[in-house]
């Protein structure tokens, strides 16, 4: 874990009216370029929750049909969206809300279709209770998308930085996307070894570094502490820790 100074910075630096959160407003008031970035943000972690929830079922065929009804919930008047506030959580929280909300609404729906009485809401909690591993695939789905930002924001700080960084982001990925050890990776790259395991820990850094300033993002008001076992959480969802 890189060192807790750089974290407080983060923390600082992420607090009040961060580019993450003006992006959540302006898609909640309704600007459609802000629209479609969160879209396209959180397309594809949603998609794959619910379709790991519903696989095997006959829901498996609404999965596209109920990501719309996300949407809807979110950027509707007085949209859920809207109801996001950084001083009451994180952005985690409140989007598993959202999808669970929704999930649970076509699942309702799809009972009463089959001709059963409508459930309560205590009744889908108790189904939700009963094996429903929903949250579990937020998180896991989740985990990946903040990852795969990170290295996002790894590589536009890279690009800022120079050849060298952009050439640590290359051995990272030789190194843990295509399973290289050190020495392979150091006589492609025509360097010593030891070179490589020092760029190599260097990278790891930046991109924790990079974790940390997404995770600052959703949760804006979150301390150093927290920030810091939420970075270690995401990798051991992810099996990376």
């Amino acid at each position: 874990m890189r060192p807790r100074h750089i974290i407080c910075r983060l923390v600082a630096n992420a607090t009040g009216d961060n580019t993450w959160w003006t992006m959540i407003r302006a898609a909640a008031g309704g600007e459609p370029e802000a629209r479609d970035v969160f879209a396209r943000r959180y397309h594809q972690m949603i998609r794959a929750c619910l379709v790991d929830r519903w696989r095997g079922k006959p829901l498996a065929a609404c999965v596209d049909d109920v990501v719309q009804d996300v949407w809807h919930d979110c950027f509707k008047a007085e949209s859920a969206l809207a109801r996001a506030d950084p001083h009451k959580g994180g952005f985690r929280g409140f989007l598993f809300g959202v999808v669970r909300t929704c999930a649970l609404r076509a699942e309702s729906a799809r009972a009463r279709e089959r001709g059963r009485m409508a459930a309560d809401d205590s009744d889908l909690d108790t189904l939700v209770a009963k094996g429903d591993r929903l949250s579990v695939m937020f998180d896991r789905e989740w985990a990946r998308a903040v990852v795969h930002e990170a290295r996002r924001v790894q590589t536009a700080h890279a690009k800022s930085k120079g050849e060298p960084a952009l050439r640590r982001i290359e051995m990272l990925r030789m190194r843990f996307e295509e399973d290289w050890m050190p020495r392979r990776i150091a006589e492609q790259m025509q360097l010593s070894a030891e070179v490589v395991s020092q760029e190599l820990l260097r990278a790891k850094n930046e991109f924790l570094t990079a974790l940390a300033e997404v995770i600052a993002f959703h949760h804006p008001h979150a301390s150093a502490s927290w920030i810091e076992s939420e970075v270690k959480r995401i990798l051991d969802l992810l099996g990376q820790a």
